[in-house]
């Protein structure tokens, strides 16, 4: 898998869309200080998914969109997309399993919105998250590391160091399934107590509503009978006002006809007097239009007179003028002469002045030609002169590499020699560590004896509190279920309870009679203040024998006990009154006084015993039910009771506990087991039996409820106990596991002494002929920096002699110039003057031309004058004329106006007697409208009555208008409906709020409640399941996490040694206080140090560290990509060539891209970008292939 290519589009400097293509291999880029280079590496962690703006040197998300330049203007958007190739099924997440190139892309709008997409498809972060954990690119992994990154590395935490280890093991995978199933686990069981909560609440309202709808019922019962009643109040009402309405409009209707007749009358008058009245108008008006026409025709006169004597005026005017435009003409003309021989003066001066102009022209001409000559010949000369100052900065150039390159020789003899000095030192060095290293692995042996045993004390410790916990989880659930399944039962009860206390309030199960006399008498009503109560509510009985006590009774079983019989009447009577129904009663002053005598007890296997001793009732019952129940005898089944029938027939009635009957006439009864009366004695015997079953059950819960206190409190302990004892054993384990790396370090550390001192002595060989062979290097490159410096010298001498030249041709060009600017400067003068005799000729010629249109306007003008004068006279006449006709007009008007006034005087009579007739009708009509007035709004009221009737029988009864009208009212008692209804409407009061959909909702209740109680059961199924999740996931990650850590500590330490050329690095776990996981600790001691912290190395020191890592994390998991901001510029010459040397070995598991200013690292690229900025703000990619440059480098030597 490689990175193919990186689109960028307004992504900060990068505003046109740019494409950069990466092979595999090592790809450099290369530009100068703020060109944009790590704004791809930018990119590139923006599109994996990188929500921190400051980690991109950004303060919010919208820097990274193009915000504009100096020739640019902003973009709207930012988009990136990175194309992955070559995935060999590398990807798990589907569906993208199965491609073989995939193309990343996000998108940031300026508004704040943006986009993922992969393959153009729009996704969430997360599947693109998904997608590179896979690979182990991520972020904050070291796939991505900028220069300031190396040194966070190295002073980061233990822990944030932690996350490499946990991408080369491919374990952020795992990590992140165990966040989510641990979200998943406390989101569950956040539901799971919403959800028991939200059941109990539930349980709560399905009882209440059970109790609303059977009170809803008998609210619908009342709204029937109170609709029924309504109608024949309402029709009874609607069609005694619809019969006042119709007499109303009938009155109404005459009125209106003597009121049209007067209207017409009065209309009449008023007709002829408005025809009257239009012809005395247009008579003044006549009288008026005369008046104005008069006065019209004196201020025509009056205006004729005045324009008369001003055009009289203006002939006198036309006179004068005409005399001065001839007198003008004469004086333009004498002008015009003048200016025309001044014209012919400058043409002869012109002539001569451009034959001179030519001459100096010929002149210049030759004067330029010999200046371009002699700077033809300059230009040559400095050509030649810069050829030679080129090919001195080459020999300079060179003179400086070899000077560098001497330098460096001289450098490696003297670390040569320095190296040779310290070998020494370090032979002495390693002996000594050897016998540290022994003395200290058999005192950490020791100590490993002794931890193991504590180890496997706490272990078994751990061991033992889970499987108590265990124990105390699996009774805190039997607990748990069992208040569950008491709080059930406990709900049951009390709904039933409820219930049945409701029906025996209500007087549920007895007759409607007896149900609606108890109602009064707890209404407290004086005629049933003889009521003691209902014979049902006093019987004792046992459960078997309910049956059998009301099939004896029968209906008597529901009679109202009576203290006597005169009040007994009054019952009655209100029965009959409010016919409310029938009932039975029974009073002490009716029994009997002396009975019959009870039959002798007699002898048979299926009796059971007389009535009277098997049915008890509490308080004074009356004796005639003693006596009646004296004479019945209980047998076991039917059979039976037929034979103890018979053994003395018609001496007692006999009843079986099914309930058949037979009585002393021989008449039997059965099939009435379980009857209605039977229901009334075993309600309150339920009833009792419930309070005790409440009682029991609330004890029990409570019980219960404590018990899972106590198991709640001993769970919480144990799980301290199995914390501390697991953080007991986990830190014992992570000593050992310290210990046992360090015995074996101790031991590798012996043997990389020996191996450390047979090597130094061969070192030491190889760097003595190393030194040699450096001094004869040092020697020619002395000679070859000699023979440099003559050909120098050569070159100088061949540079200040052409210098010399350049000069004299330079000042021979200058002469030149002077003379041909002098030239110049004269034939501009005569063109000057050249100019101005044409502009004044021109000057001349306009005036002329001014003249000759000024004489001729004038001459139009005096024959102007000479016409508008005659026009005048003309007009003078016609006005004369016009005043005398004026005249004879005005007198004729005058003589009208006379004739008219008398005929107006005549009508004005006429009209003010139809006047008088008019007062008079409407006299009449103003004394009959107050009556309609009146008739009117008793009609509306009535109208307005039977619409509030109409109004009132839809809103409270929905009844129609067509049953107002349609019922017959002959027979209705209002006075008795209105007293129906007043009774019940008060007995809906009395009912308070009724939900009339309880029915409804608690049918919807209902199944709420079931279905959560399914996803209660599947919740606890659930969070069983995340929990072994979460378990097994913890394993596999410390199993590979432990596996990959040892493995990338021996590589760094194998990789640090070889970058430093020696000295000591390792990675250690360190348990951080407040930390569930250890971190990673970084240890590094190059050579000859022995520093205690990281902080003291020098910034060379810790890019070189960090990059010791990044190869150690590679080689354990060879990363696919790996992008470097320039994070070689702490390194010198030597480094870099072991960087070098460790990324070519590299190259062929991981696609690396390099952003530098090195040249040594540009050299071992395979493609070079180069990043400019030809426009301001602007990034702009060059692409090298160095693998073709190199090829032809050759070819072109």
């Amino acid at each position: 898998m490689f990175f193919k290519s990186i689109e960028l589009r307004g992504f900060k400097s990068f505003v046109d869309e740019t494409k950069m293509v990466f092979d595999e291999g090592v790809t450099v880029i290369v530009g100068p200080n703020g060109c944009g280079k790590s704004n791809i590496a930018d990119g590139l962690r923006w599109v994996l998914g990188e929500q921190s703006a400051k980690s991109m040197r950004g303060a919010k998300m919208e820097d990274f969109i193009f915000n504009g330049s100096s020739t640019r203007k902003p973009t709207g958007f930012a988009e990136v997309s990175v194309t992955i190739s070559d995935l060999n099924g590398s990807i798990s997440s589907q569906p993208y399993s199965e491609y073989e190139e995939i193309a990343v892309s996000r998108k940031l709008y300026r508004n704040g919105d943006s986009e993922y997409m992969i393959n153009k498809v729009p996704c969430r972060l997360k599947d693109i998250v998904d997608i590179f954990l896979d690979t182990g690119i991520s972020v904050r992994s070291l796939s991505i590391i900028e220069q300031e990154q190396v040194t966070r590395i190295i002073n980061s935490k233990p822990d944030d160091r932690k996350v490499f280890i946990d991408e080369a093991a491919g374990i952020m995978k795992y990590k992140q399934r165990r966040n989510t199933a641990m979200n998943k686990l406390a989101l569950g069981q956040q539901n799971l107590l919403r959800i028991q909560d939200i059941l109990a609440e539930l349980e709560r309202q399905r009882n209440s509503l059970n109790r609303q709808a059977k009170k809803a019922e008998r609210h619908r019962v009342f709204r029937d009978e109170i609709k029924e009643r309504g109608l024949a109040h309402f029709a009874t009402d609607f069609q005694e006002r619809a019969k006042s309405l119709d007499e109303h409009s009938i009155r109404l209707d005459e009125l209106k006809q003597d009121e049209a007749s007067l209207q017409a009358e009065l209309s009449t008058n008023h007709n002829k007097l408005e025809s009257l009245n239009a012809g005395i108008s247009d008579e003044e008006k006549a009288v008026a239009d005369i008046k104005e026409e008069k006065s019209r025709i004196e201020s025509t006169i009056e205006r004729n007179n005045d324009h008369r004597g001003l055009l009289s005026r203006h002939i006198e005017e036309a006179k004068l003028t005409r005399k001065n435009s001839i007198d003008e003409i004469e004086q333009v003309e004498s002008e015009t002469v003048r200016h025309d021989d001044e014209i012919n003066q400058r043409r002869v001066e012109l002539s001569s002045l451009e034959t001179m102009i030519d001459e100096k022209m010929e002149e210049i001409e030759r004067l330029r030609e010999e200046v371009e000559q002699a700077q033809s010949e300059l230009h040559d000369r400095r050509e030649k002169l810069e050829e030679g100052s080129r090919i001195t900065l080459g020999i300079m150039e060179e003179i400086s590499s070899k000077k560098h390159e001497l330098s460096s020789i001289k450098t490696k003899v003297e670390m040569a020699g320095s190296t040779i000095n310290s070998l020494a030192d370090k032979e002495s060095q390693y002996s000594r560590d050897a016998s540290s290293a022994r003395e200290r692995s058999g005192g950490l042996g020791e100590r490993l004896i002794h931890l193991k045993v504590e180890f496997d004390g706490e272990t078994a410790k751990v061991n033992e509190t889970k499987n108590s916990l265990l124990s105390v989880n699996a009774e805190l659930s039997s607990v748990e279920k069992e208040t569950w399944s008491l709080s059930e039962e406990l709900a049951k009860c009390q709904s039933k309870l409820e219930s049945l206390e409701e029906f025996e309030r209500n007087f549920e199960g007895y007759g409607e009679g007896v149900r609606k006399l108890m109602k009064l008498k707890e209404e407290g009503a004086d005629e049933l203040s003889g009521v003691r109560g209902l014979l049902a509510k006093g019987a004792k009985v046992a459960p078997e024998m309910e049956v059998a006590l009301a099939a004896t009774l029968g209906s008597r079983l529901e009679a109202v006990m009576m203290d006597n019989s005169s009040n007994m009447l009054k019952a009655i009577m209100t029965l009959k009154k409010e016919k409310l129904g029938g009932a039975s009663f029974v009073s002490a002053d009716l029994a009997p006084s002396n009975g019959a005598k009870a039959p002798e007890r007699v002898e048979h296997p299926a009796l059971i015993g007389r009535a009277s001793e098997l049915f008890t009732f509490t308080g004074d019952s009356p004796s005639n039910i003693k006596e009646l129940l004296s004479h019945t005898l209980v047998a076991r089944d039917f059979t039976g009771a037929m034979e103890i029938w018979n053994l003395e027939p018609g001496g007692f009635t006999v009843v079986t506990t099914d309930g058949e009957v037979i009585d002393t006439a021989g008449f039997v009864t059965g099939g009435l087991a379980k009857t209605g009366a039977a229901g009334i004695v075993s309600r309150k015997r339920i009833i009792e039996e419930l309070g005790e079953r409440i009682n029991e059950l609330r004890e029990d819960k409570q019980t219960a409820e404590d018990k899972r206190g106590r198991l709640a409190e001993s769970k919480q302990e144990q799980e301290r106990k199995l914390d501390a004892t697991g953080r007991e054993a986990r830190r014992l384990e992570l000593e050992i596991v310290e210990i046992t790396n360090e015995i074996g370090k101790a031991d590798e550390e012996l043997k990389r002494n020996s191996a450390y001192i047979d090597s130094l002595k061969a070192e030491k060989e190889a760097l003595i002929a190393q030194t040699k062979s450096l001094s004869e290097e040092l020697d020619a490159r002395a000679g070859a920096i000699d023979r440099l410096n003559d050909r120098k010298k050569e070159a100088d001498a061949q540079k200040e002699a052409m210098q010399t030249a350049i000069k004299q041709a330079s000042s021979d060009l200058d002469i030149l110039r002077g003379r041909l600017q002098d030239k110049e400067l004269d034939i501009t003068e005569s063109r000057g003057r050249h100019d101005g005799l044409n502009l004044d000729i021109k000057r001349l010629e306009g005036i002329m031309a001014g003249h000759i249109a000024r004489v001729q306007r004038l001459k139009d003008s005096i024959e102007d004058l000479k016409r508008k004068s005659g026009e005048m006279e003309e007009s003078i006449e016609s006005m004369l004329n016009e005043n005398v006709g004026l005249a004879r007009e005005k007198d004729s008007l005058k003589e009208n106006i006379d004739v008219i006034n008398e005929a107006l005087a005549e009508k004005t009579g006429e009209s003010e007697e139809i006047g008088k007739t008019i007062r008079g009708l409407q006299t009449r009509l103003n004394d009959i409208q107050p009556v309609i007035t009146e008739v009117a709004l008793k009609k509306s009221e009535t109208e307005m009555r039977i619409e509030n009737i109409i109004e009132k029988a839809d809103t409270e009864f929905n009844i129609p208008v067509e049953d107002l009208e349609n019922l017959d009212v002959s027979a209705i008692d209002m006075e008795e409906v209105t007293e129906r209804l007043n009774f019940l409407r008060g007995q809906l009061s009395k009912m308070g709020d009724v939900n009339l959909s309880a029915l409804e909702e608690f049918e919807q209740i209902d199944k709420r409640w079931q279905f959560l109680k399914t996803q209660r059961d599947d919740l606890v199924a659930s969070i069983d399941t995340l929990h072994k999740t979460i378990e097994s996931i913890n394993a596999t990650t410390n199993k590979m996490f432990k596996e990959t850590f040892e493995e990338v500590s021996k590589n760094f330490e194998a990789t640090f040694k070889r970058l430093f050329g020696g000295g000591h690095a390792e990675l250690r776990l360190v348990q951080e206080e407040g930390k569930p996981e250890p971190g990673v600790e970084i240890m590094a001691q190059p050579p000859g140090k022995k520093n205690q912290s990281m902080n003291l190395l020098s910034a060379g020191e810790k890019a070189m560290t960090a990059i010791a890592l990044l190869f150690s994390v590679f080689m354990t998991k060879p990363s696919p990509f790996c992008l470097l901001d320039e994070i070689d510029a702490p390194l010198d010459e030597a480094n870099i060539v072991r960087f070098r040397d460790m990324l070519m070995e590299m190259r062929e598991k991981t696609q690396f891209i390099i952003i530098t200013h090195n040249q040594k690292t540009m050299s071992f690229g395979d493609r070079l970008y180069g990043v400019t900025q030809e426009e301001e703000g602007i990034s702009k990619i060059l692409a090298v292939d160095l693998h073709d440059e190199r090829a032809h480098a050759p070819n072109a030597a």
